[in-house]
């Protein structure tokens, strides 16, 4: 499974599919005001290590935690996990909810 971790609300501009959510919005960071020990700042390392340059990770509850804690500690975030699939193929999951 590959998977993206996304900030911002998905747009639709016209004529794309509307099941479609986007996949150039920001990534999440690295939380400098948090110690380097926790949790969020080590799953960013993780996500470092896993995605390398193209932010794609394959572990979902790792992803959604992540994504968790970015919404938590910036509020005016709105991560969520995305599954990539090619154009014929469905997503082995539904996660693309936003994890608030």
């Amino acid at each position: 499974m590959k998977l993206l971790i996304l900030n911002g609300i998905s747009s639709h501009p016209p004529g794309r599919n509307p099941v479609y959510r986007g996949s150039y919005r920001t990534n999440p960071s690295y939380c400098s005001a948090l110690p380097a020990d926790h949790e969020l700042n080590q799953l960013f390392v993780w996500y470092l290590e896993e995605g390398g340059e193209t932010g794609v990770v394959n572990d979902l509850s790792k992803a959604i935690r992540f994504a968790r804690l970015c919404n938590e500690h910036a509020p005016e975030c709105h991560f969520e996990v995305v599954e990539l699939v090619d154009k014929s193929d469905l997503p082995q999951t539904n996660c693309a909810a936003p994890l608030k």
